[in-house]
């Protein structure tokens, strides 16, 4: 399974954790492509490695704060 999100970074070691807890228990991998709502904010040239994963995972998890950059992820969506 492959997973990608966009979160603020506090929260990315949890589900960091839960993605290595899931594989081990159940044996199945889990790509986690997990990004910084900082990333999207302060560095825009990341946005389209940040679409190109959104395109090529089975779930995306946003955690959309008020700062820039949403909008063309929303749209892709």
């Amino acid at each position: 399974m492959r997973i990608m999100t966009v979160m603020w970074a506090s929260w990315l070691p949890m589900l960091t954790k839960a993605a290595s807890f899931v594989s081990a228990e159940r044996g199945e991998t889990v790509h986690l492509d997990a990004w910084s709502t900082r990333q999207l904010e302060d560095a825009p040239e990341n946005l389209e490695r940040m679409l190109e994963a959104m395109h090529g995972a089975d779930g995306v998890l946003l955690y959309r704060t008020a700062g820039p950059g949403w909008e063309p992820i929303e749209e892709a969506l």
